[in-house]
This record gives C-alpha cells, sequence and structure tokens, in this order.
C-alpha cells in the first residue's frame, strides 16, 4: 500500500492505542494519552466513463462498490465533479449511496473533460481509472495504454504519495480489448512502487457478454458487481477494505423500472390493444399474458425493444373467443428486463358471434342443416326442441351437420361456441314424419 494510505492506517491504530487507559493494581486508571487527529475517510476518486457513470434505472458499480466498503467498516468518500448519470439524470435505483465521481458517458483518456491536474485538487488518495474501451475505437491499444500511463505520471505529479488501481477492460469481445488488457498489466507492473502503489482490477475474467451487460458495452446488474468486486479486491491490495465476498450475489436480476399500463381493450375480432408509458431509462417493454380460465403461466406475446419516447403500443391478435385473460408489462434497458412489471389488467375477449343463414330441410326421413361459418368459433352445438323442451342433439366443427328427423314438427337453432358460447341463431321448423 502507498504512503498515503498507510499514514492514514497508522493513524487510526494509534488513536485507538490513545484511547486505551492503563490500569494500576488498585485498580486506578491512567488519564488517557491525549489522541491524535482521526485520519478521516480514504478519498477516493472513480475516473471513468460511462461504464463507471451509467444512466438512469442503474444502481451502478459504485453504488455496489460504495455499499461493500462501508459494510466492511471502512470510511471512504468518493470525490469528484459529478454525481449525475447520463445525461444529466439523477433517476438512480438508489440513491443513498456516496454519488461523486469523475465520469461522463462518452469519454475517452485522448479527451478529457477535467485534465488530471484539475481533478488532484480533490485530494484523492487512491484513483480508480477505468478509461480505455473509448479509446479503443479510434486509437490502437498501445495509444490507449500509453495514456493511461500518463494519467498515472500527472496525478503523481502532483502528488507523489497517491495510490492507482487500473483495469482490465471487461469488453473482451470488442476489438482491441484483448491486447489493451495484456499491455495494461505490464504496464501496471513497470508503474508499481512502494510509495505509490499502482495495481491492477481483474474486471475482465469471468465477464460474460450476454448475462453482464445489457447492450453488449454497458453492464447489466451482475456486470455491476462483477466491476465492484474486481476495484473492491485491488483497494484491498491497498489497505482500503476487504476483498468483496464470494460467491457473487446480485440481489436484483433487473433493473427497477416500473412501466404503467395506459391502455387495454379487445376488439370484436379479438385482437388486444395495450397501451403504456415506461420511466426514464428503459428503452423496451414486453407485454406479457396468461390465461385466467386455465390458470396458465404468464408469457410474453409482444415486445417493442427500441422504444424513443416514454409511450408506447402493441397489439396482439388472435385471442380466444370468450376467454379472460390478464395482463401486464415489463420495461427492458436493452436486452435486460425490469424484475418489477406494472399492474395487471383483465379483459375478457368477446365470444364469437352470432350464427347467421341457418337452413334446415327435410328430406327422406332426416334433416339437414347448414350455416354460415362464424370466424373464432372453435365449434358448434346444434339444439332441437320437441315435446316441449330444448334438448342438444350434436356438437361440430363443421358449418353443416344432418340428424335424424324424427315424428312431428321439431325447431332447430344452433349457436358458435369457444370458451363461451355466441347468440342463438334464428329458429327454424321442419315438420317431421306422421304420427299414424
Amino acid at each position: 500500500m502507498g504512503r498515503r494510505v498507510v499514514g492514514r492506517i497508522i493513524l487510526a491504530a494509534a488513536a485507538v492505542l490513545a484511547t486505551a487507559t492503563s490500569v494500576h493494581a488498585s485498580g486506578d486508571a491512567e488519564p488517557a494519552v491525549p489522541a491524535p487527529e482521526p485520519a478521516g475517510p480514504v478519498r477516493i476518486l472513480l475516473h471513468g466513463d460511462s461504464v463507471t457513470q451509467g444512466s438512469a434505472g442503474d444502481w451502478t458499480w459504485r453504488y455496489r462498490l460504495w455499499k461493500h466498503l462501508t459494510a466492511s467498516g471502512e470510511q471512504v468518500d468518493f470525490v469528484g465533479p459529478r454525481d449525475d448519470l447520463r445525461d444529466g439524470s439523477r433517476a438512480y435505483a438508489d440513491a443513498t449511496f456516496d454519488r461523486d465521481h469523475a465520469a461522463r458517458w462518452g469519454m475517452a483518456g485522448g479527451a478529457l473533460d477535467h485534465s488530471v491536474t484539475e481533478l488532484m485538487a480533490y485530494v484523492p488518495d487512491v484513483v480508480v481509472d477505468g478509461l480505455g474501451i473509448n479509446d479503443l475505437r479510434t486509437a490502437t491499444p498501445e495509444t490507449a495504454v500509453a495514456r493511461a500511463v500518463e494519467r498515472v505520471e500527472q496525478a503523481r505529479a502532483v502528488d507523489p504519495d497517491v495510490d492507482v488501481v487500473l483495469w482490465r477492460l471487461p469488453q473482451t469481445w470488442r476489438p482491441g480489448v484483448a491486447a489493451y488488457d495484456e499491455l495494461v498489466a505490464q504496464a501496471v507492473a513497470a508503474l508499481d512502487t512502494p510509495r505509490s502503489r499502482v495495481v491492477l482490477a481483474d474486471v475482465a475474467t469471468g465477464f460474460d457478454r450476454a448475462v453482464d451487460t445489457y447492450d453488449t458495452l454497458h453492464p447489466s446488474p451482475s456486470g455491476e458487481v462483477k466491476i465492484a468486486a474486481a476495484v473492491a479486491d485491488a483497494l484491498s491490495s491497498l489497505g482500503v477494505g476487504t476483498p468483496y465476498p464470494r460467491p457473487l450475489v446480485t440481489p436484483v436480476a433487473g433493473p427497477t423500472l416500473l412501466p404503467r399500463l395506459t391502455a387495454a381493450r379487445v376488439d370484436a375480432v379479438g385482437t388486444l390493444r395495450v397501451g403504456w408509458t415506461v420511466p426514464e431509462g428503459a428503452t423496451g417493454a414486453w407485454v406479457e399474458l396468461r390465461d385466467v380460465v386455465r390458470d396458465g403461466p404468464w408469457r410474453r406475446v409482444a415486445a417493442a425493444t427500441t422504444l424513443t419516447t416514454a409511450s408506447g403500443s402493441a397489439t396482439v391478435p388472435g385471442l380466444v373467443a370468450g376467454r379472460r385473460y390478464e395482463l401486464r408489462v415489463r420495461a427492458l434497458k436493452g436486452t435486460v428486463a425490469s424484475g418489477l412489471t406494472s399492474g395487471t389488467a383483465a379483459v375478457a375477449v368477446p365470444p364469437p358471434g352470432r350464427v347467421v343463414a341457418f337452413r334446415a330441410v327435410g328430406r327422406s326421413g332426416s334433416v339437414r342443416l347448414a350455416w354460415t361459418p362464424v370466424a373464432r368459433a372453435r365449434g358448434y352445438e346444434v339444439w332441437r326442441k320437441a315435446d316441449g323442451s330444448w334438448r342438444r342433439v350434436a356438437r361440430t366443427q363443421d358449418a353443416r351437420l344432418t340428424v335424424r328427423q324424427g315424428r312431428g314438427t321439431a325447431r332447430f337453432r344452433v349457436r358458435a361456441t369457444s370458451d363461451a358460447p355466441g347468440a342463438w341463431s334464428a329458429t327454424r321448423s321442419v315438420r317431421g314424419l306422421s304420427r299414424d
């Protein structure tokens, strides 16, 4: 650990010793030795780009690191000129942490918002430098690492005792990153001195593009935890805090983006129309539906994955006539779904329409029935009234049927069926065989 951090640890230990009292055999206590001035918290400057700054709806890895350090009993003070998310947003998933930082979306080591000399005015004990991925868009890995080395030298020019954490970039699938990570590890080994430590945070190992990012670049909640863990491990090697506990645990799997359902209606032909609004930070939404009648599971039935406004809509055709459903909306950030959903809405699909053009013709001891097929019908029920009461005589999926005629006059009617039946057709009478 560097001289600055070592000095703080010594001061803290001296303060503890100074408050102790020695006890004589008689039990009398000697006056305590005056305690030295407290060392104060370790000041940490988090210097980076969008990965460090985050955007609306994120916890950020800064939050995860802060919670870990404070839980381990370390007194820390994050310092820097900003405390926001992308575009000035302050819509953190949880804003109860020290949010100060020196990171901005899109910033590169070759185009800093503030010079290192200016940032050193915040008097950091440790600089955590996560820049580099944006440099690789236009610069070689060698140039990007040279810029990181220059930032270390500039920090030391202001404070020869400052400690620095550089990291291996986690986006190993991007061009130039593997070479950068190898070179930066070599640079760290060359820069490290007993007076001013430079250590490596191994952010890259175990970082999974499919799980740990929401857009192949920016960290999902699990990615935030992995970055925070790697930085915490590096800081612990400097005497700041403890290593991050393993196995790593992500308390919530997705962003805390709570959408609101604004419309849910089904038209006469079974098409569901859904409207919603999503909070700042959401880039898409899913519509989820469940069959209430059959107590079915929730399933995704529609998605809008490129929202550019806070509101959206979707249509879901082909719902079963007469069936009852519940629906809800879930917000997305990139490919990661929020763990929260809107409230649910219940919708009932209208039953199939009324049978029309119903015909009944008696011939040679039988009755031929026919009608126009009904949209969305899953079948039909044919009923006959004879001897004063209606009875069902058949179920069919065809729009025609032949039944025995019977004696006397009979009346027929038919209705379409699905989860709920449609309206009855007109009644048709057929004179049957003579009773003589």
